[in-house]
């Protein structure tokens, strides 16, 4: 089973990268990187990108790398992420509650459990430590590895209160656990509608026939990105080329043509009707796997 698993991951990386021992991400980023992956690293050479999104977005991941080596920025950096770790260790809702609050009281037997295992805890302080080491923000998934250890502090914190003759209470943040998880379950898997100007725009547009384009201003950030099959796409985003807009226009003959100014206000322009009709069938933005009410 493990030579059928590589086998097939060598198999894909080829059909992706063209080299059966080069992953995706390592191409990803070879490519487009210029901040690595931990601080202790030297950084990559700076890269000219072609879209305005990515040259800001790269910009800021390496500025938030080079203040990261400085001490005094890293330690207000990770003073944040140790907060924010600390935030998603429990269940949560979305939105702002009182019930969140009882996160606190959940997680007070792995304040008894630093008593329990002095190896687990050391353990738990270089996970943590490691954590901190990453250029990049913390998300969620990078605490994966480490549920197993904090699963069985958890434990060991709940078995020193017993023993101790606390079992109302250990007890009780058990149960407060297990209600902030049932709580944050329908939320958690809910279809949620993200917010923000394009989400308002593909909304106005998803419900009109035929396909669409969308050229957006220069100051319009983090609007423009399309699926891999552009074509067939209900929405094709973009922004004015050098040469202008004539070549994309003579492209896209088939799609109706939107300006978005991003303002504020956002404003969506009409700029062309559709020249010729187009029967393939088109998919609706992949970023947004909702439907929007009523449709």
């Amino acid at each position: 089973m493990t030579l059928a698993g590589l086998a097939f991951t060598a198999y894909y990386d080829r059909s992706v990268t063209g080299d059966p021992f080069l992953i995706p991400y390592n191409a990803y980023n070879a490519r487009y990187l210029s901040a690595p992956n931990f601080i202790w690293q030297k950084p990559y050479p700076l890269r000219t990108y072609p879209t305005f999104e990515m040259t800001t977005r790269y910009t800021i991941f390496r500025h938030y790398y080079e203040r990261s080596r400085n001490v005094p920025d890293f330690l207000i950096g990770s003073c944040k992420r140790v907060a924010e770790i600390l935030a998603t260790a429990n269940p949560s809702l979305r939105r702002p509650s009182w019930i969140n609050t009882l996160r606190l009281y959940a997680a007070l037997p792995l304040i008894f459990a630093l008593g329990v295992n002095r190896r687990l805890v050391i353990a738990a302080i270089v996970f943590a430590a490691a954590i901190l080491q990453i250029t990049w923000w913390p998300q969620t998934h990078y605490l994966a590895p480490a549920v197993g250890l904090f699963a069985v502090l958890y434990a060991g914190g709940l078995q020193r209160m017993l023993d101790r003759g606390d079992g109302l209470i250990a007890w009780s943040c058990v149960a407060v656990a297990f209600a902030l998880a049932l709580a944050a379950w329908p939320e958690a898997f809910s279809e949620r509608a993200p917010r923000g100007g394009r989400m308002e725009v593909t909304e106005k547009l998803s419900g009109r026939l035929g396909g669409q384009l969308v050229v957006a201003g220069p100051e319009c950030f983090d609007m423009v990105f399309n699926a891999a099959d552009i074509d067939r796409s209900k929405i094709v985003w973009a922004h004015s080329a050098p040469d202008g807009l004539q070549p994309l226009l003579d492209y896209y003959k088939d799609r109706e043509v939107w300006r978005l100014s991003c303002g504020p206000p956002l404003e969506l322009e009409p700029l062309r009707p559709a020249l010729v009709r187009n029967s393939m069938p088109l998919e609706r933005d992949i970023f947004y796997p909702y439907h929007f009410p009523g449709r």
